[in-house]
Parts: structure tokens; C-alpha cells; sequence
């Protein structure tokens, strides 16, 4: 649930990624999605480095900033929705190389200043309390995460009381 409330509040990007080792090929890559001649998904499965991103046609999940290394997350946060980054260099290939990123964005969210008692409920909406837990076990974990942290409104720089209830 406290990713669901970083994801409320926090700037984040579901990333994809393509990594390759020569920069014509980083920049054909990215010119034949650009054009949707072929999906990033489709090239990242046939030609990306990273095995482990490759497999899931590129997908590399959804990151923070700050989480990705500099290069990449630069990229990631720079980028908008639905679109490529430019060919990205990333030192520390084998043998002090370079690797050739292409960075794709799916969704993104840009941070908000709601405060906790105001995303509360449509965090809690996003689960089905009868399948993953019962509503008492939920609002007792937010209170006891309340009860540990110190919650401050970030204008008025007040400490928040729990919410009621």
C-alpha cells in the first residue's frame, strides 16, 4: 500500500528498456520505432542485451527518480508518455565500453501535494478487501504507519493528526 500512496503523491515512470552495444544500431533501433515499423517490444525480444528486459519485450517496471542509473533516469523523466528517448550512453560495458540505451515511457505520473487522508480512499478503492485482506486490517496498518511517522503538511510545514475514525 505504501507504493500505491509513492505512486499517488511521487513522480514515477513505467520504463521499457532496449540495450545494445554499437550506436548506429541504437539509433536504427529507435528510428524503425519511431517510423512503427517495428514495436519496441518486438525489437527489444530480438535485439536487446539485457536478458532479463528483452524477455519481457523491454519492460522494466516502474521507477522513482533517484532509482535508475543517472544516465537512464535522466532519459526516463526527461521523455514523455507514450514516447523513445534519444539513444542514451551508459559507461560500464565489459571491458569499459559503453552500452546504447533506448529508454520507452508508458505511463508517468507527475508528483502531487495531496496529502495521505486525501488519496486514502482511492488507494483503498485499488483493492478488493474481501480477496486480499478485511477493511479492519487495513485502516489498523494505516494507523500504525501513521502512529510511527511523523506526517507534515508541506505548506504550512504543520504535523498532521491521524485521520478520524
Amino acid at each position: 500500500m505504501l507504493l500505491e500512496y509513492e505512486k499517488e503523491t511521487r513522480d514515477w515512470a513505467a520504463t521499457r528498456l532496449i540495450v545494445l552495444d554499437d550506436p548506429d544500431e541504437a539509433r536504427d533501433a529507435r528510428d524503425e520505432i519511431v517510423a512503427g515499423r517495428r514495436s519496441f517490444a518486438e525489437i527489444a525480444r530480438a535485439r536487446s542485451l539485457d536478458a532479463a528486459t528483452a524477455a519481457a519485450g523491454g519492460e522494466a517496471g516502474v521507477y522513482f527518480p533517484g532509482q535508475l542509473r543517472p544516465e537512464i533516469d535522466a532519459a526516463a523523466f526527461a521523455t514523455p508518455a507514450g514516447a523513445v528517448s534519444p539513444v542514451v550512453a551508459v559507461p560500464g560495458a565489459p571491458g569499459g565500453g559503453v552500452w546504447y540505451c533506448l529508454v520507452g515511457v508508458g505511463e508517468r505520473h507527475y508528483r502531487s501535494d495531496r496529502p495521505f487522508g486525501e488519496v486514502r480512499e482511492a488507494i483503498l478503492a485499488r483493492f478488493d478487501p474481501q480477496r486480499v485482506y478485511p477493511p479492519s486490517l487495513a485502516d489498523g496498518w494505516l494507523r500504525r504507519v501513521w502512529a510511527r511517522h511523523q506526517v507534515v503538511d508541506l505548506w504550512s510545514r504543520a504535523v498532521l493528526p491521524p485521520p478520524a475514525g
